[in-house]
């Protein structure tokens, strides 16, 4: 098993374009980074991500392609929501759980268009 040193170093060497890089210091219960920020950084042609804790969103970064090296995946973002993932279970998703995924599509919309975090975080009065 690597070290978090030799993993960075493993997956900087081998990303084939500049990638970008982040250390939260191995937390793994929470997960700054996912498919927003994949698509963001997408965009901007990095090459990858490489971090020595969480991600969350893995099966649609996988399915964008995008390289990630990671100590695991969580649902749980940084401000602890969580998303509910339904496999062979009947169920509903309401009230905020139904707004923060729509607004995730409009986020990701205008992310693979090219604007900024910041500017879609503005217009849309995201804290």
């Amino acid at each position: 098993m690597r070290s978090h040193a030799e993993t960075f170093h493993f997956a900087y060497r081998h990303l084939g374009a500049p990638g970008f890089i982040t250390r939260p210091f191995g937390l793994t219960h929470i997960a700054p980074w996912g498919e927003l920020l994949s698509t963001r950084v997408e965009v901007l042609k990095a090459g990858g991500f490489v971090t020595d804790g969480s991600v969350r969103d893995a099966r649609m970064i996988r399915a964008m392609g995008f390289p990630v090296v990671c100590s695991g995946t969580t649902p749980v973002d940084t401000k602890y929501r969580g998303k509910l993932a339904l496999s062979d279970v009947p169920g509903r998703i309401v009230g905020e759980a139904l707004s923060k995924m729509r607004a995730e599509k409009t986020v990701r919309n205008e992310l693979a268009a090219g604007e900024t975090l910041r500017d879609i975080f503005t217009h849309h009065r995201i804290p």
